[in-house]
């Protein structure tokens, strides 16, 4: 649907997977993997000879750059969330470039750069807030049970005067929840829309008066560029607990509430739904600190950058 092949000349595929670190004996399989792509690789920078080679954090993008650097081809390597992935942190010392969306401690090289998100620049000059009278409520692309079913299980204490409710569950969670808002909608008439899958939830977002909604580094970029009033709540089921992280950033600049799925509590929720549909003062700080926050467009920061390597 993103009609990839327009945008590039050329495209490889290589068979890899992630380090496994529950069940080590299925690394054997990584390290062969590994093995055969580290080949490929060889004879894909014999053909292209590329001037640079940008690495964007995931373990192929790992492999690849290190292949690269062995070459002594100019690397980069971008890190959006705000604490290091396995694959940056195997190479960062040795890429030429380093990219971050926030401030990491630690990191020894000498050439970093903080742009933010270039997502954030898409988003910006793409879409524009046109706000309705909508609390919006997402977990991600595929959903998640617990926020699901707190939600719905609370949704009494959710309904706000003038306001649509919006849930997106995720394709897996749809059917087993849809029943229980068509109940729940007999009784509401029609102010709680259930969807499985948004394809552009950018759109929603900028419609949204309150957002409710994972910390994923996407998902910050894009609330951050439309300025949206926002509660986090991060998954605990990621690497090094970095979606906490992401949000903590946000919090700790007044952007945003903030609570973990461990702390659920619809009493605590309820509070930070009055405070962003209710209060006109508080909606504006939220407004103006994300301003003060975005200063900077990621996406030229990041053509530049490319610029001067090559």
């Amino acid at each position: 649907d993103n009609n990839i092949t327009y945008y590039f000349k050329s495209i490889f595929y290589l068979d890899m997977d992630g380090f496994n670190r529950k069940n080590i004996l299925k690394n054997v399989n990584t390290l062969i993997k590994y093995i055969n792509s580290k080949k490929k690789l060889k004879n894909i920078y014999k053909t292209i000879k590329p001037d640079l080679v940008i690495g964007m954090g995931g373990y192929i993008s790992g492999i690849a750059i290190k292949e690269a650097i062995n070459k002594k081809i100019k690397t980069i390597i971008y890190e959006q969330n705000s604490i290091l992935g396995l694959a940056n942190k195997m190479v960062i010392n040795k890429v030429d470039q380093v990219l971050l969306s926030y401030e990491i401690n630690g990191i020894k090289n000498k050439n970093i750069k903080i742009i933010g998100n270039p997502r954030y620049s898409y988003v910006l000059e793409n879409y524009k807030r046109k706000e309705e009278k909508t609390i919006l409520i997402v977990s991600g692309s595929l959903g998640s049970k617990t926020i699901n079913d707190f939600f719905i299980n609370n949704i009494q204490y959710i309904i706000r005067k003038d306001y649509i409710i919006k849930i997106v569950v995720g394709k897996k969670y749809y059917n087993l929840n849809k029943d229980k808002i068509n109940i729940i909608n007999e009784e509401y008439k029609g102010k709680i829309i259930i969807y499985e899958f948004i394809n552009d939830l950018v759109e929603e977002l900028a419609k949204a008066s309150v957002v409710i909604s994972r910390s994923g580094a996407s998902t910050i970029s894009e609330i951050q560029a439309l300025s949206v009033p926002t509660i986090f709540i991060p998954s605990p089921y990621v690497a090094k607990n970095h979606q906490y992280l992401n949000a903590l950033y946000l919090k700790e600049k007044n952007c945003c509430f903030m609570i973990e799925e461990k702390d659920l509590d619809i009493t605590k929720i309820n509070e930070y739904i009055n405070d962003l549909t209710s209060s006109y003062y508080k909606r504006k700080e939220i407004t103006n600190n994300f301003k003060k926050l975005n200063t900077n467009d990621p996406k030229l920061d990041f053509i530049q950058i490319i610029k001067e390597l090559i």
